[in-house]
């Protein structure tokens, strides 16, 4: 774990030298912010905050540094349901999941701001309340590499009371990220319009109050399985199994059209609920599409 934590940490170094965390924050301007002091322009900086008196005393940009801008929190949240055990290269989708939560985590420690982290998984939760220093730091990287059931502080939760508990326990306004597969019986439930309003109103009520995102993990074999004739497959939320035959049109057309179905039916409901997501894959590097994510929406 320690040699992955070092290789990402060089990676954080990157995304967080490109200012991208640090572009949400001009959308925390003019809400009665308390002016505390000055430091030097970052490219992605809100140029209106610039002190010019300060930029020609040091020739060289200096922007106002607000109390809030300094005390911005990024709360993770981190699904660690059966489903993200799964992976048919040499990565499995919690694996991923733990090194995009990492390099979140890490990004908002060298761009100088508070982490939290709340895993959960439908039945258990663990929440970590948002902090600064290198003793939370640490705190959080072994929680998002431990197992949640080797956790201490766990309480029974599902996941709309964790999505409640964490929306009252933030005062502040803060920038949240989702690292799921979403392949959850809340996502999953598309035919139930009940359950569908339930879930867009727990997503909406935190897209209110917080800047937030979701970062989906998706293994290729979930996408589109090979011809190689037929397969037992096990569902790991409910250990179910059915065998089928993977040479069968009838069955590829069936599978593909159920992806279809979901995608559109998640793509849909984050949409409604004001989420920004982007997907990433087990047998791909994601620190480019995390990068390219962070920028186009900071921009806009």
């Amino acid at each position: 774990m320690d040699q992955m934590i070092r290789k990402l940490e060089i990676k954080a170094q990157r995304l967080a030298q490109q200012r991208l965390l640090g572009r949400y924050r001009s959308r925390f301007k003019g809400r009665g912010l308390n002016f505390r002091d000055f430091r030097e322009y970052f490219p992605g900086d809100d140029t209106r905050t610039i002190d010019w008196n300060v930029t020609a005393r040091f020739g060289r940009p200096f922007v106002k540094n607000s109390e809030e801008e300094r005390e911005l929190s990024v709360i993770l949240i981190l699904d660690c349901s059966p489903s993200q055990n799964f992976g048919s290269g040499e990565e499995t989708k919690e694996e991923l999941a733990q090194q995009l939560a990492s390099l979140m985590a890490l990004t908002a420690v060298a761009s100088g701001d508070k982490i939290g982290l709340l895993k959960l998984d439908g039945e258990l939760a663990c929440y970590i309340p948002p902090s600064k220093g290198r003793h939370q730091k640490q705190r959080v990287l072994k929680s998002i590499w431990t197992p949640l059931s080797e956790q201490t502080q766990t309480v029974e939760a599902d996941l709309y009371q964790s999505l409640d508990d964490l929306s009252r326990q933030l005062r502040k306004r803060g920038f949240l990220c989702f690292v799921s597969d979403f392949l959850r019986p809340e996502f999953l439930d598309s035919r139930s319009t009940e359950k569908t309003e339930r879930l867009l109103a727990a997503l909406r009520k935190l897209s209110f109050r917080h800047e937030v995102i979701a970062l989906r993990t998706l293994d290729k074999r979930e996408r589109e399985i090979p011809r190689v004739g037929t397969l037992v497959l096990r569902d790991q939320t409910d250990g179910r199994s059915v065998r089928v035959d993977t040479n069968h049109p009838d069955w590829r057309k069936a599978f593909h059209e159920r992806w279809e179905t979901w995608n559109t039916a998640f793509s849909d409901l984050l949409k409604r609920a004001r989420w920004d997501w982007q997907e990433f894959l087990t047998d791909s590097d994601p620190l480019p599409p995390l990068a390219s994510f962070l920028d186009s929406r900071g921009r806009r």
